[in-house]
């Protein structure tokens, strides 16, 4: 029961604990205050648990769990096992404290006196922990130090199998470990174990790799990141010992950045205005702030460096004079194919006027600034998968105490939240991770939230149409973890607003979104009657065919339809009334219009056919209509009658039609059941993307769920593609594995007359299902899962992720079928790989297809706007709509990006011509520049 001004008068706890409620009620007082917008009525929903990814429990009790094992006592132990150096490797610095230079020489000392029985296991723990636990660079590499200058050949070694490491890690293009490797390395010249020359020798190696001619500008801005990226670590001994080598280094970085392309940049902006806050390109931030470190003689204060602590073992005459070179590495030269990271856009919420008196908040060009956002960013991607350790760590970072770390918290988490083209990770867990966040801060992490929510809302004029979803999605989410509790007085004055306005936009679509995590009963009664003209709809279906004194034309007919249905008669009974409907009238044939696409049928063959499908779908759909369950059992009971219903594209667009006007009022509905009827082939992709831009839906073009239902069409092609792809390239691997054995047989015949069975070659090896692979939000790897702990592997699949597509592409380039005789296994084999490959081929061009007709329909609506704008003298740019189509075409362009650059060429000769208006051309041309 809420109190006026949205506060409650029943204290939250926010706990899972029951025993935790006294506690939590005396602290509700003090909370009362710290937010007048938004009290927190603390539950913990198990929703939040039920989402979030919970790692795999048989795998779990054999592995390492950082969580549940933290005692480095087992170092201590007569023997030293893996396992105990992986606990205190990974375990290492997790939480700084005045015991951790003493755990340091404890472990270096417990390592020295094994190294000669576990060198390569520790070595190779050592370089896992440089891949996957970047936020804790420094520590490993005073740890490395320590131990190099306790064992004299450690340094040498060590760093023979870092090199090795590194250099496969290039070959393979692992973006992402590539360039904590480079840090690391660049901070071992700090524990004297690598010469500053030599660091500088393997920058100047980045940027001659980057300045070559004729490659594209994101494999030079991924070199030249990895330098600027390492240069906080490394640049003032570089300053004392090499300043006129480094001096060049920053100039030729500078050139190149002062010089490059940025035409990429409006398409990747969250906000299309730079006010209050620049949203500037990635390098040129970074390049920025470098040039400030510079100048500050490479002073900062972030950065925690351990080995200091150690200067009477590192920085002694002794030490000091093994130091070592790194090798030479050689850069791959560019290959077509390989995807480079793509640039980015530094997001910027708050300032110093935002933040309490008490803190300073760094300003956006100070090195320090960016350093505790990359701390944060390395943590959310470390520990994605277990919110809880994710909140915990970041309530952990070490920083100065005027630094106001919660305002960065929360801009780092909603700036990887609005990320472009798409989240790293999962958009529930940067809600479910804010959650836990103002269950460990409950007093001081919500006011920043709370204000953070209403700076967002302010600036949703200038705010991208994706990334206003994004956030939609969010706040329903997050208020319903805590009863819809919301100041929503505070935002009366924007009802006055155009309705499709992005304020009066986002209202609307919350309150949707609310009613899908409730009831539309409970929406109502959680906002004031002023909003009441945003609410959605009572989600009721609308059955034309109903009786009444005014029936439609076929309404006795989908009446006897409804009664047959409810009996579960056979489809032939079905068919059978379907058949005994008349030919419509003129004027009744009007109720049922076919669409602009063409057809091969005749105009009275085709009214006819749509009119029994009109009358069927509608009935069918009005007798499941109690819920999906229902509505999915009769879509399945029915199957095959669709399949003799429908025999064209326009068929399938006038059953999308009919479900529309069965359920107009229940966006939820329709965005499920067009999604069931792709799933089930009783509709293509290509239809529903003509249904969508169709002059029934004009009005509703710019509500999210139209989008919603676009884009999970899109991905529902996107997977059968992938789902052929890679299942010839498990087939290719058969048959190379089959005609290798079959080759080694034949040989051995040759050398031994006796014979020998022929090798069988198990073909069984079948992808998910269609159904299934659809239905699945995330899939696991289950043979990683026993091979690997539960901490590496976390990590290790982040890292990646963003490589696959690269690996795959290098494997199928390598593979070549040999053609030796086949036995009878090998021809099966060979005969499903050409089954499959012209499946997959037959995918691509509907996958090809697919986007010709969205790029298409896009220019088409946006073109009819424009025309319609220029004839009436009005200014396009002033009205909303523009706004929301045209940075819906920007959003497919992003979010499938890596599918569309496949068919750009043809894009680019047959829609994006010069002849389209180029507000139009422009969007493409920004796209197209992400690759360039």
């Amino acid at each position: 029961m809420t109190t006026k001004g949205g506060r409650n008068r029943n204290g939250g706890g926010y706990s899972d604990d029951e025993d935790d409620d006294s506690h939590n009620k005396s602290q509700q007082r003090q909370r009362s205050s710290s937010s007048r917008h938004h009290h927190h009525y603390h539950h913990h929903h198990r929703s939040d648990r039920r989402y979030v990814q919970q790692p795999n429990q048989s795998f779990q009790q054999q592995s390492y769990d950082p969580n549940k094992r933290r005692k480095l006592g087992g170092l201590n132990d007569e023997e030293l096992t893996e396992d105990k150096l992986q606990i205190a490797l990974f375990t290492l610095g997790q939480k700084i404290d005045s015991t951790l230079e003493q755990t340091l020489r404890d472990l270096c000392t417990t390592i020295c006196n094994d190294l000669s029985k576990h060198k390569k296991t520790i070595f190779n723990i050592l370089n896992q922990c440089i891949q996957l636990v970047p936020e804790r660079v420094t520590i490993y590499s005073t740890l490395v130090g320590l131990l190099h200058a306790s064992v004299i050949t450690f340094g040498s070694d060590f760093l023979d199998v870092c090199v090795s490491a590194f250099k496969e890690n290039l070959l393979s293009y692992k973006f992402e470990i590539i360039q904590r490797y480079i840090r690391f390395f660049s901070d071992l010249v700090n524990v004297k174990l690598l010469s500053p020359s030599s660091i500088l020798a393997l920058y100047d190696t980045l940027i001659e790799a980057a300045t070559e001619t004729n490659i594209p500008q994101v494999r030079t801005d991924f070199f030249v990141s990895c330098v600027l990226t390492a240069l906080p670590y490394s640049g003032k001994i570089l300053s004392e010992k090499n300043n006129t080598e480094l001096g060049r280094l920053l100039y030729t970085i500078d050139k190149y950045i002062y010089n490059r392309s940025k035409i990429h940049t409006p398409i990747l902006q969250v906000w299309s205005s730079m006010e209050p806050h620049p949203q500037e390109e990635y390098l040129d931030c970074l390049l920025a702030q470098i040039k400030r470190l510079n100048q500050d003689e490479w002073a900062e204060s972030q950065i925690f460096r351990p080995y200091y602590s150690y200067a009477d073992t590192l920085f002694s005459d002794a030490s000091a004079s093994i130091v070592h070179d790194l090798p030479m590495v050689n850069i791959p030269e560019h290959r077509d194919g390989i995807v480079y990271p793509p640039p980015k856009i530094v997001f910027r919420m708050f300032d110093y006027t935002d933040v309490p008196e008490e803190f300073v908040l760094p300003g956006a060009h100070a090195i320090e600034r960016y350093l505790i956002e990359d701390e944060i960013s390395n943590i959310l991607h470390t520990y994605h998968t277990e919110r809880k350790d994710c909140a915990m760590q970041l309530t952990q970072i070490r920083s100065n105490n005027k630094i106001p770390l919660n305002y960065m918290i929360v801009e780092v988490i909603f700036g990887h939240l609005f990320m472009l083209p798409r989240p790293r990770h999962l958009e529930l867990f940067y809600g479910s991770l804010l959650l836990e966040l103002c269950k460990l801060q409950p007093s001081t992490l919500p006011p920043v939230l709370v204000q953070a929510v209403e700076m967002i809302f302010e600036r949703l004029n200038t705010m991208k149409t994706a990334c206003i979803e994004r956030f939609v999605k969010w706040f329903s989410y997050h208020l319903s973890n805590f009863q819809f509790t919301w100041a929503w007085q505070d935002w009366i004055d924007c009802l006055d607003e155009n309705p499709e306005s992005p304020k009066i936009k986002f209202i609307r679509e919350t309150l949707q979104r609310c009613m899908r995590l409730s009831f539309h009963q409970r929406v109502i009664e959680i906002v004031p009657e002023q909003f009441y003209k945003l609410l959605p709809n009572k989600p009721s279906p609308v059955f034309k065919f109903e009786e009444n004194d005014a029936p439609v034309f076929g309404s006795e007919y989908a009446q006897l339809l409804v009664k047959k249905i409810k009996e579960r008669a056979p489809a032939e009974d079905i068919l059978r009334i379907l058949n005994t409907v008349p030919s419509p009238s003129k004027d009744d044939s009007s109720l049922v219009t076919p669409s602009s696409s063409t057809v091969t049928q005749s105009s009275n063959e085709l009214t006819y056919t749509m009119v029994q499908i009109d009358i069927f779908v509608s009935s069918l759909l009005w007798v499941g209509s109690k819920s999906f369950t229902h509505s999915f059992a009769a879509l399945a009971k029915y199957h095959q009658l669709f399949k003799i219903l429908i025999e064209s594209e326009e068929q399938q667009i006038q059953v999308l039609k009919s479900m529309y006007e069965i359920w107009p009022n229940h966006q939820q509905m329709m965005v499920v059941l067009v999604d069931k009827l792709v799933k089930t082939q009783i509709v293509e992709c290509s239809a529903v993307a003509n249904w969508i831009f169709s002059s029934e839906l004009g009005t509703e073009l710019t509500n999210f769920y139209i989008w919603e239902i676009l884009s999970s069409t899109i991905e529902k092609m996107n997977r059968q593609v992938e789902k052929h792809h890679n299942e010839l390239l498990d087939l290719r691997r058969q048959l190379n594995i089959s005609t290798t054995v079959q080759s080694a047989s034949s040989a051995s015949l040759q050398a031994d007359p006796m014979p020998t069975e022929a090798p069988t070659v198990s073909s069984t090896d079948e992808k998910p299902s269609d159904d299934a692979k659809m239905d699945e939000g995330e899939t696991s790897n289950n043979d990683e899962e026993k091979s690997k702990s539960n901490n590496l592997k976390r990590r290790r699949e982040s890292d990646d992720d963003e490589d696959d597509d690269n690996e795959r592409k290098d494997s199928a380039e390598k593979m070549q079928i040999s053609q030796p005789p086949m036995d009878e296994a090998t021809a099966k084999l060979q005969e499903k790989y050409e089954m499959v490959e012209e499946r997959l081929s037959h995918a691509r061009e509907q996958q090809k297809k697919l986007y010709l007709i969205v790029f298409q329909r896009f220019i088409m609506t946006l073109s009819d706007f424009l025309n319609e704008c220029e004839s009436k003298n009005v200014d396009p740019v002033s009205t909303p709509w523009l706004k929301w189509i045209m940075e819906r075409l920007q959003e497919i362009f992003l979010l499938y990006h890596e599918q569309v650059f496949q068919y750009v060429s043809t894009f680019e000769s047959l829609i994006f011509t010069s002849d389209i208006d180029f507000s139009i051309l422009e969007v493409f041309q920004q796209f197209c520049a992400l690759r360039a």
